[in-house]
């Protein structure tokens, strides 16, 4: 009846040996249970009397193996001898990945680690489901195997596969996604085969992982294979030394991709490599993009707000047109009163938008941009036949890399691009001022005040599912909803689940705390559930605007402090006419 705590810091996936000693003599009342370790999350404390029946650690035993290995195993339907086994596992393929992902230590323990989910009926030989034959161990062979899938512990898992979206005639493998972290699907997930192009231009077929040499840091090397089930590999292609992945400019169908390697490498200068599918060749891009030292200009323009405008043809055509500038630190870049001519992308670097204070001749740094943000809109914006003037000076507050976007070029690609005029004026001009003017604390301000406003707002474009930040993030920016959708969620420790707290869409804002409390933890994690398209105001140019347009904080958040006396319904202010809360909110100062 009483509790046994096991407080050791176990090694996840090694062997251990659980002894108890029941009674004063030890030697006849010894109790011993082998189990591979899982990964505890506290101190673990248990009945006596559940351990002596053995079922509470060799359940956490399995959960953690079937979590370490679900995200590499290819179940599909499987053709031998002329008969199709649906829904079948290569056995030594799945011992390969065990081996060079680290779940075990080598084949031996692989297989070992195998039998265990065999003897508890998780896993079974394809010959065996009937019971016609005796059920032979565990091999590493080319066998098939099954999942049991009416097995507790299969049978939630399974529930969570999306078939239709991974059974599909491109894609042969069923991926049990729901269960891989961000980390493992970043390293674990990413697999398959690729044809590589070698000296002499002919494609030979490879099959590429994506491997740690340390867990604690992500894919170090890029390995490629004769075979799913070898372990030893035919060559490697260091992930750090991975300067730039860009589709490959001869490739026909989209489906062929370069890694071009970063000048001090050891190895090959660029690997060219094509996919299957035009579609695989995409997942391989974004999963490889992130080892990358550099983006490429097409990279650029498809994380920017443009992106949401832009047809791919456009995208394409917008990034070839874009020419590299480099600016060193401290030199000025455009100055406010010019003639507007050029459009810039922030590839690298800091650049600081300076404005004039009222009342002074002075400029002073009003907001800084980094990467990837863009300036000088107003070419694409301008309704008359005069250039437009530049409203700020902007100067490299560090060593900059630029994409520019001449006067010329520009011009080609509207007269080419004719139909993208409207939606780009919307979404640059006429779309950022009705989001402004949707924002309560912000609609009072002067047409001239929203027009410098404008110039410190920054685009931040999320793909779905992709975070903005995480709770207990440290907050210093304010957000408005261009278009799009997210949800904003807590995560629940003692039931291990995400709360959705509620969604915002179009024209919704949130983080306004942050404008007046920086780096206040966020309460909440927020995620896009869509493609999405933000704006967002940093604390410290929001400070730099009110000194420069002479506001006063509690003038502009008046409706802010208004609603907050009707929130919560105290007395005094509830007994206070409606008409003269204004005036009371003109009195009080925020702190």
């Amino acid at each position: 009846g009483e509790e046994a705590t096991i407080r050791e810091h176990l090694r996840p996936g090694s062997l251990y040996t659980l002894k108890m000693c029941l009674g004063s003599d030890s030697s006849k009342n010894e109790v011993e249970q082998k189990f591979y370790s899982f990964a505890p999350r506290e101190n673990l404390s248990f009945k006596v009397s559940v351990l002596l029946i053995k079922a509470k650690l060799k359940e956490l035993e399995l959960e953690y193996l079937l979590d370490e290995i679900l995200p590499g195993i290819r179940i599909q339907d499987r053709v031998y001898l002329g008969k199709t086994y649906p829904r079948c596992f290569v056995a030594n393929e799945l011992v390969a990945y065990m081996v060079l992902h680290r779940i075990a230590e080598s084949t031996d323990e692989a297989v070992e680690k195998c039998r265990v989910l065999q003897d508890c009926n998780i896993i079974e030989h394809v010959v065996h489901m009937n019971n016609q034959f005796k059920m032979k161990p565990f091999e590493n062979k080319y066998l098939f195997y099954r999942f049991r899938e009416s097995h507790k512990l299969i049978e939630k898992k399974i529930a969570h596969l999306d078939v239709d979206d991974l059974m599909t005639p491109r894609r042969t493998s069923l991926r049990y996604k729901a269960f891989a972290t961000s980390k493992l699907l970043s390293i674990r997930g990413l697999e398959g085969w690729l044809e590589k192009r070698s000296k002499l231009g002919m494609w030979q077929k490879r099959f590429f992982r994506v491997l740690t040499q340390n867990e604690s840091k992500l894919g170090n090397h890029i390995a490629y294979f004769d075979s799913i089930a070898s372990l030893t590999p035919k060559g490697i292609i260091p992930a750090d030394e991975i300067d730039m992945v860009t589709l490959y400019e001869k490739s026909k169908h989209n489906r062929s991709f370069r890694i071009a390697m970063t000048e001090d490498g050891a190895g090959k200068q660029s690997y060219i490599l094509r996919a299957p599918t035009q579609e695989i060749c995409s997942k391989w891009l974004g999963a490889l993009k992130p080892f990358a030292k550099r983006l490429s200009p097409i990279d650029v323009v498809s994380r920017s707000a443009l992106v949401f405008v832009f047809t791919n043809d456009m995208l394409r055509t917008f990034a070839r047109l874009l020419k590299r500038q480099v600016i060193k630190k401290g030199e000025w870049i455009c100055k406010r009163g010019e003639v507007a001519q050029d459009f810039f992308f922030l590839k690298d670097g800091k650049i600081g938008v300076y404005m004039p204070v009222r009342r002074k001749t002075t400029h002073v740094l009003f907001c800084t941009q980094i990467p990837i943000s863009f300036f000088g809109e107003s070419v694409f914006t301008s309704t008359n036949n005069r250039r437009p003037l530049r409203r700020a000076s902007c100067k490299a507050e560090e060593d900059c890399e630029l994409l520019v976007l001449t006067a010329k070029d520009r011009e080609a690609f509207m007269k080419q691009y004719s139909e993208v005029k409207g939606p780009l004026y919307v979404l640059l001009h006429s779309g950022i001022e009705k989001r402004i003017e949707q924002v309560p604390f912000l609609r009072s301000l002067r047409t001239n005040d929203f027009a410098k406003l404008k110039l410190g707002l920054h685009y931040q474009a999320l793909h779905e599912n992709e975070v903005l930040f995480y709770e207990g993030d440290p907050g210093k920016e304010f957000y408005i909803v261009y278009a799009g959708e997210l949800k904003i969620v807590q995560y629940d420790a003692k039931n291990d689940k995400e709360i959705v707290l509620r969604t915002v869409g179009r024209a919704d804002c949130f983080g306004e705390i942050s404008l007046m409390l920086p780096d206040v933890p966020r309460t909440a994690t927020v995620i896009a559930t869509e493609p999405t398209l933000l704006l967002s105001l940093h604390e410290e140019t929001f400070k730099s605007f009110l000194d420069i347009a002479g506001l006063d904080l509690s003038v502009v958040m008046r409706e802010r402090i208004v609603n907050t006396f009707k929130h919560y319904h105290i007395p005094f202010f509830d007994a206070i006419p409606e008409e003269s809360s204004p005036r009371l909110a003109h009195s009080c100062k925020l702190e």
